[in-house]
């Protein structure tokens, strides 16, 4: 019965039009789902033709796993998506099983504009033009259909929100819809540069489909007599669960956690470097472990930078930080656990040498016109590659030497 109620308010929705015999254009607007490429919601568009009865949907953000080389293009920055286009109804029903807010604005447009978009749209999902070539900030699903919005109304809309400053930068955005996975969140923001630090306009923020919804609901064109026109027309509620949570308007940084967490890891490294004479193999061990996990992370983004089309990867500070080198420490690490004591001094070199690379990314980064919004990696590695330095050993042996009771193999 629900999903029943549900397909006559989308019908009378999208049935608003006169005599005309044009399509009615409507935007859709489907909320937060699980699955992490679904975080950041979702806009497709509508064109219901009384004509024939048929109310389609054109959606802009279909890819498919098993697409050929799916994984390799995803790897290298090359994400190909497909325009399609459906009966409106299914995405009542997948919005319903997925239990997705879904709302519907009607557009209040010439008729012929609506015909034009209408045919336009028809053109997009033919096979010939029915791929692009994606991007999370700049060419998705949301931008897709504000640029046909921008066209259906002369330029009109692009100038009104170039005109508006954004309410923050592209990694805010970004990490308020990812707040639900601090996981996620880091490995999502340590793995992008200072490209999305920038000060945007309110045109960029409508990558999102909730910014480019709420912009609609604000904007007012100029037509041909002159007249203010309000583009939303009627704007309905499809789908609503109250248990999603709402995505938070604003973001507070949570990079003080980070400090905690990595003040944690500090304690605990100075605890095994107390016990290090005595527990050989555990000092050894994790700082094989230390250095695999961020090693990993550290490589997957030099190669990102380095070798693929994955642009707001590039001039990431974090490479400095966080880098292949790391992986020294797995080898030395193996080494000490195994009774080569000679290899701990190969490891407090790496530390400093990583050490000296981290307080350089520092130092530029207070150069940078817009900083990169990496202070969450910082304050989880930095006191972590600073005590494995043990630096006290080279300006103040005896700041130390109580904390660390003389126990340790010198480093010299």
């Amino acid at each position: 019965m629900k999903y029943v109620i549900c397909m006559m308010l989308l019908m009378c929705t999208i049935s608003l039009s006169g005599n005309d015999n044009a399509p009615e254009i409507s935007i859709v607007t489907l909320g937060q789902g699980d699955p992490v490429y679904i975080w950041f919601g979702h806009t497709a568009i509508i064109s219901d033709d009384p004509r024939t009865g048929r109310a389609l949907l054109y959606d802009y953000g279909v890819f498919d796993f098993l697409q050929d080389n799916f994984f390799v293009n995803f790897a290298m920055g090359r994400l190909i998506y497909s325009k399609i286009s459906t009966p409106s109804y299914h995405h009542v029903y997948a919005a319903e099983r997925d239990r997705r807010n879904m709302r519907v604005i009607t557009l209040k447009l010439p008729a012929e504009t609506r015909k034009d978009i209408s045919a336009f749209l028809q053109q997009e999902v033919l096979p010939e033009n029915n791929t692009y070539l994606y991007h999370h900030y700049f060419d998705n699903c949301a931008t897709r259909i504000r640029d046909i919005i921008d066209d259906a109304v002369g330029g009109q809309f692009k100038q009104w929100a170039e005109a508006q400053e954004g309410r923050m930068t592209l990694r805010d955005h970004f990490s308020r819809h990812s707040g639900s996975s601090y996981p996620m969140l880091w490995l999502l923001n340590f793995l992008q540069g200072p490209r999305i630090d920038t000060p945007i306009t309110r045109w960029e923020e409508m990558f999102l489909p909730f910014e480019l919804e709420q912009a609609i609901l604000e904007f007012s064109y100029i037509d041909v007599q002159g007249s203010s026109v309000p583009l939303a027309a009627s704007n309905r509620v499809i789908t609503e669960f109250a248990e999603r949570p709402k995505v938070p308007h604003t973001w507070q940084p949570i990079w003080p956690y980070g400090l905690g967490i990595g003040f944690l890891l500090m304690l605990l490294m100075v605890f095994i470097i107390r016990k290090q004479t005595a527990w050989t193999r555990i000092y050894g061990i994790s700082q094989a472990a230390v250095g695999l996990f961020f090693g990993i992370f550290g490589t997957a983004l030099l190669f990102m930078m380095l070798f693929t089309d994955h642009d707001v990867t590039r001039e990431n500070l974090n490479a400095l930080i966080v880098n292949p080198l790391w992986l020294g420490a797995v080898y030395w690490g193996i080494k000490y656990a195994r009774g080569n004591a000679s290899a701990q001094i190969r490891l407090v070199l790496l530390w400093r040498i990583i050490g000296i690379m981290s307080l350089a990314s520092v130092i530029f980064r207070f150069f940078m016109e817009h900083p990169q919004g990496n202070q969450l990696t910082m304050a989880i590695v930095l006191p972590l590659v600073f005590i494995q330095g043990q630096w006290w050993k080279l300006f103040s042996p005896s700041l130390f030497q109580k904390l660390f009771r003389r126990n340790n193999t010198a480093a010299s």
